[in-house]
C-alpha cells in the first residue's frame, strides 16, 4: 500500500471539500440564483484544487522552511491572487453563455468591467480573503501542532486522562556532540532542523505522530493497531533513511557531513492526557517511553541502526524482505529485562 499517496489523496479531498463548502456558502446565504450557486461551486472547486496542489502535491520545500507568519502571508497573497483571477473568469464565462455570446464579445460590451466595478466583486474578494486567511491559519496550526493534535485539543478528547496502547519510536541523531563542536551552536541547530524536516514526511506518510523533540532526539507515536498493521512502524524507519540518502548532497554541501541516526521501537500502554491551562499539549506517560529510550542507547553496542523490543517483533507481521535477528537482552532503567531484535531490509 502506498501510504504517501493515500495520505495526500485524503488531505486533498478534505481541502477541496472545505473549499467548495466555503465558496457555496456565500451565494446560498444571500439567496442568490442557481447560476450563482453553481458558479460558487466551480470557484470553490478550482480554487481549492489549486490550494491542494500547492499544499499537498507539490509542498515546496522553500515554503516549509518559512516562518509561521511568512508562510501564512505568502499563501494568503498567492491564493487570493488566484481567486481574484478565477472569480471574474468563471462569472464572465457563465454570463456570456447565458447571453448567447462569446466571452470576448461579452467583455467588449463591458460585461467584465461592470461586474468588477459596479457589482459585488469587491465583497466577494473580501469574503475570499477572510475565508482563505482563516483556512491557511488553521492549516498551518495543524502542521505546527501535528496531525490530529489541534482537533484533539478542540474536542477535549484527552481532557480526562485515558489509557491507550501505542507503539513508540525514538530517533537519535548520531555524533551530535562532535557536530555541534565543529559547526557551532547556530549552524548545528540549522542542521537539526533540516534533518527533522527531511524525515518528517516519512513519519507522517506512515501514520506516525511526532510527540516531541528532545535535543537531537525525536519521539514518534502510533496507535498500536495502525502502527503494527503492515509493519508500518518499520517502514517508517527505512523510509526516513531513504529520505536522508536522497538529500545527502545538500547536507554535504551545507554542513560537510550527512547526518546518520539510530532508532528504537517499543510498544505498550500509556496514559494520554491534556496538560496545562496555558500552552496546553497532549502528554503521554508510561514505562514504554523509557523502555524505547533505553533500547535506543544499545544501538551502538550491537552496531545496528535499529532495535526493536521482542514483544513488538513477535506481534508484527513482517514481509519477507524484513529480516529480524535477536541481539540479546537488556535491563531497562526501571529494572525490566527485555529481548531486543535488529531488523535489516533485504
Amino acid at each position: 500500500m502506498d501510504y504517501q499517496k493515500s495520505r495526500k489523496l485524503k488531505n486533498s479531498l478534505v481541502i477541496v471539500t472545505v473549499g467548495i463548502v466555503l465558496a457555496m456558502f456565500y451565494p446560498i446565504a444571500n439567496q442568490e440564483s442557481l447560476n450563482s450557486i453553481i458558479n460558487g461551486f466551480l470557484i470553490g472547486f478550482v480554487g481549492s484544487s489549486f490550494i491542494a496542489l500547492n499544499e499537498v502535491v507539490f509542498d515546496f520545500k522553500f515554503i516549509r522552511k518559512l516562518s509561521f507568519k511568512g508562510a501564512v502571508l505568502y499563501k494568503t497573497v498567492l491564493y487570493c491572487t488566484f481567486f481574484a483571477l478565477i472569480i471574474p473568469t468563471i462569472v464572465i464565462i457563465s454570463r456570456a453563455k447565458d447571453a448567447g455570446m462569446s466571452v470576448l464579445a461579452f467583455i467588449n460590451q463591458g460585461g467584465l468591467s461592470h461586474y468588477v466595478f459596479n457589482e459585488d466583486f469587491h465583497v466577494t474578494m473580501i469574503y475570499s480573503l477572510f475565508a482563505t486567511l482563516i483556512f491557511i491559519f488553521a492549516y498551518q496550526m495543524t502542521k505546527k501542532l501535528g496531525p490530529g493534535v489541534m482537533w484533539d485539543l478542540i474536542t477535549g478528547k484527552y481532557h480526562q486522562p485515558r489509557e491507550e496502547k501505542v507503539i513508540i519510536m525514538v530517533i537519535d541523531m548520531n555524533n551530535s556532540t562532535a557536530l555541534a563542536e565543529r559547526l557551532g551552536d547556530i549552524e548545528f541547530t540549522n542542521l537539526l532542523n533540516d534533518f527533522f524536516l527531511e524525515i518528517t514526511d516519512s513519519i507522517v506518510n506512515h501514520l506516525g505522530k511526532i510527540y516531541r523533540y528532545v535535543g537531537d532526539e525525536m519521539v514518534v507515536v502510533w496507535d498500536y493497531e495502525k502502527g503494527i498493521y503492515d509493519s508500518i512502524f518499520l517502514r517508517t524507519y527505512f523510509s526516513a533513511k531513504k529520505a536522508i540518502l536522497k538529500n545527502e548532497q545538500y547536507f554535504l554541501d551545507r554542513y560537510g557531513e550527512v547526518p546518520n541516526f539510530t532508532a528504537s521501537f517499543s510498544a505498550g500502554k500509556v496514559i494520554v492526557s491534556e496538560i496545562g491551562r496555558f500552552k496546553s499539549q497532549i502528554s503521554l506517560s508510561g514505562d514504554v517511553l523509557f523502555e524505547a529510550v533505553d533500547i535506543e542507547k544499545h544501538c551502538a553496542k550491537y552496531s545496528t541502526g535499529l532495535l526493536v523490543a521482542e514483544t513488538l517483533i513477535e506481534k508484527a507481521y513482517l514481509p519477507k524482505y524484513f529480516q529480524p535477528q535477536k541481539e540479546g537482552e537488556i535491563t531497562t532503567s526501571f529494572g525490566k529485562t527485555i529481548g531486543i531484535y535488529s531488523v535489516s531490509k533485504v
